[in-house]
């Protein structure tokens, strides 16, 4: 899910075998996932400047 610059929620519709590409970080007790993003179709633009990497399939 991306929230745009209204702060409204978009949420990414996979296919199967379709995955969101990032990174789980894990220092001590601490855990963070980073989401790979690339620059958005202009379509899609107008909700975000940065959209998430969708890989497979």
């Amino acid at each position: 899910m991306e929230k745009d610059y209204n702060k409204d929620s978009h949420w990414f519709d996979l296919e199967e075998g379709q995955y969101i590409q990032g990174l789980v970080a894990h220092y001590n007790d601490e855990k963070r996932v980073y989401v790979v993003t690339v620059d958005p179709e202009p379509l899609t633009r107008q909700i975000n400047d940065r959209w998430p990497r969708l890989v497979g399939a």
